[in-house]
């Protein structure tokens, strides 16, 4: 798990560009990765803002906090269970290829330095 860890982050550094402060969510989808530097404010739906309209077949999710107090929580639809549960320790998971549709509901996150945030979502 540490190696998976580890791999991702250095494959997040590598690909991240460095942003500016936004107003509104931002999402790159590109191949297998959806990257996504949330605004604080702003629920993201990955049907709506990656066009994932038939959900995803997802890998793996990459949580790279701005701060060491960050809280990410990424459910299954707007009311379906948590596929990312809400703690400060959990950098990574794996799935599998989960089929979901992924759900981050601003008032469930904390997040210091939003524009600082990155959240990687990697599917099939």
């Amino acid at each position: 798990m540490k190696i998976i860890k580890v791999f991702l982050c250095s494959l997040l550094i590598f690909c991240l560009s460095v942003s500016m402060a936004m107003a509104v969510n931002t999402t790159v989808r590109k191949g297998g990765v959806i990257n996504i530097t949330p605004d604080g404010s702003t629920n993201w739906d990955s049907v709506v803002d990656a066009s994932a309209s038939q959900g995803l077949s997802l890998i793996s999710i990459v949580f790279v906090p701005s701060s060491t107090t960050d809280v990410l929580v990424v459910k299954d639809g707007s009311t379906g269970p948590v596929i990312f549960p809400a703690s400060t320790d959990i950098i990574g998971m794996s799935y599998s290829g989960l089929a979901c549709k992924p759900y981050i509901k601003a008032s469930d996150c904390t997040f210091s330095v939003p524009s600082t945030v990155r959240i990687l979502m990697f599917f099939k």
